[in-house]
This record gives C-alpha cells, sequence and structure tokens, in this order.
C-alpha cells in the first residue's frame, strides 16, 4: 500500500526531505508548515500531483485537526504522519525567560502532541491502523548547554511517543521518534554560527553534519510495513555523539573547549 502521509513543517528542512523520499517511492504526502511563501515554494519545487498543502500553526489545534482531516480525505486516507515543525534558539537559563521557554514548549511539545492525536483520531476512525514519528532531538537525550528550552522539549517529545505507543498500539497504530544530531537544515543554520559548529564536531565521532535526506532514510522505514514490529523507540541518528558520551565531554574540556 502506498504512503498517505502529512507532514508538519514539511515546508522545509527533515520534513520537506521526508516529502521528497515518499513522493520518489509512490506515495503522496500533505504537507503543513505556518509558513505559506515556503510552503507554496515547497509544493512548486516537489511538484506532481500527489501533493496537497494547508497553512496551519501547531498551536492552533482546531485548525491543526481540520487540516489532518483535510488532507486526509484529498489523499483517499491516512496511513502516516510525520509531526517535524519545530524551532530552536541558544539561550542559557539566565539569558532566556519562561515567554521564551514557553513558546518552544508550545510549538516544539504540545504541537506534536496535537498533531500525533488529531492524527490518530484519523487512523482509527479509519479502522486501518497506521505510524506516527515524532522529531525529537539528540539534546533531548543528552543535556547541551544554551539549548534548556530546546532540549526539554524534546525530551518531552520522547516521553510523550512513549505513551502514545502504549495507548495507541491497540488500534495498530506504531509511534516512534527520531532523534537527530546537528542536521544540516534552515533551523540550524538559524542557531548555530562557525564556532558553535566546530565545538559540535568535536563531539561527532563522524566528523560531519548529517543530511537531512538521511533522516528521511530513517523516517521513511519507521513509516513501512518494514518497521512493522518497532514502536516507543526514540531513534538516534547522530553520527555517534551520543554514544561518544563521557569522552566527548573528556575531550572537549581538555582542548580547552567545554562549557
Amino acid at each position: 500500500m502506498a504512503d498517505k502521509v502529512v507532514i508538519t513543517g514539511g515546508a522545509s528542512g527533515i520534513g520537506y526531505a521526508v516529502a521528497e523520499k515518499l513522493l520518489a517511492e509512490g506515495g503522496s504526502v500533505c504537507l503543513l508548515d505556518m509558513n505559506g511563501d515556503t510552503l507554496a515554494a515547497a509544493r512548486d519545487k516537489l511538484g506532481g500531483e500527489r501533493i496537497t498543502t494547508g497553512v496551519v500553526d501547531v498551536r492552533n489545534e482546531a485548525a491543526l485537526d481540520t487540516q489532518i482531516r483535510n488532507g486526509a480525505e484529498a489523499m483517499g486516507g491516512l496511513t502516516g504522519c510525520v509531526a517535524s515543525a519545530g524551532i530552536g534558539h541558544r539561550k542559557t537559563i539566565l539569558d532566556g525567560d519562561a515567554e521564551d521557554f514557553a513558546r518552544i514548549i508550545a510549538i516544539n511539545l504540545t504541537g506534536v502532541y496535537a498533531t500525533l492525536r488529531a492524527a490518530a483520531k484519523v487512523m482509527i476512525e479509519q479502522g486501518t491502523g497506521g505510524a506516527l514519528v515524532s522529531l525529537a532531538s539528540a539534546t533531548g537525550v543528552r543535556g547541551c548547554a544554551e539549548r534548556a528550552a530546546y532540549g526539554a522539549s524534546k525530551a518531552g517529545v520522547i516521553n510523550l511517543t512513549e505513551v502514545a505507543a502504549l495507548e495507541f498500539a491497540k488500534h495498530g497504530i506504531r509511534v516512534n521518534a527520531l532523534c537527530p544530531a546537528p542536521i544540516n537544515t534552515p533551523l540550524i543554520a538559524g542557531v548555530q554560527d562557525a564556532n558553535v559548529r566546530a565545538e559540535w564536531m568535536q563531539g561527532i565521532p563522524m566528523n560531519r553534519y548529517g543530511e537531512p535526506a538521511e533522516v528521511a532514510e530513517l523516517a521513511a522505514f519507521l513509516l513501512s510495513d518494514k518497521a512493522s514490529y518497532i514502536t516507543g523507540q526514540a531513534v538516534n541518528i547522530d553520527g555517534g555523539w551520543s554514544a561518544a558520551g563521557v569522552q566527548t565531554a573528556a575531550t572537549r574540556i581538555a582542548k580547552g573547549a567545554g562549557r
């Protein structure tokens, strides 16, 4: 059965790469994003008749629910959903404030909750099961300075994914999370300068950033029947960053880069 997948944050970055991958494999996608201009450009670039789009802010639960239902109707059903919409910034706890924190939580965590919930409701009504993929982060697995709000939101996504997997299993719905380390996306470009990139590189054994297409390969696998016995997992895709652990921290401190 061909994929019929709704993707939030689908106009750029990892969401766009997932759409590109699924379309190449014969699937249909509904791209949702809050930026209408970027969304229109993404649709034009991808081309074809198996794409629908919708402008929505994931903080608006009612509108999100409507857009996901509209997307499912346009595609003739819903087999999967990727909750990819997210924002980030680099601020220490002392430099940030509760308003900054709440905004990131609202989009990165509550938005994922609303997305998974809306997609699951459609799948349950269909009675066909499906697969949900949420975008967490390696910084939701391990602490990272200046990423308090972002890291907390992504740690929440990991736990949310586990709970959703437990609750939705009886409906034949699998739920998994992706935990990328730095990936070459517009989001990363917006929060990392050359010095920050150099610091991250010290902790990545593969000595490079990942590409959106690499994350898309994993997402497509988790959405497919090939992953039929995988649910409730947070899968690291980080070039070895999480595996390096204490060794990475010790190396950075020795080089005077720790903070």
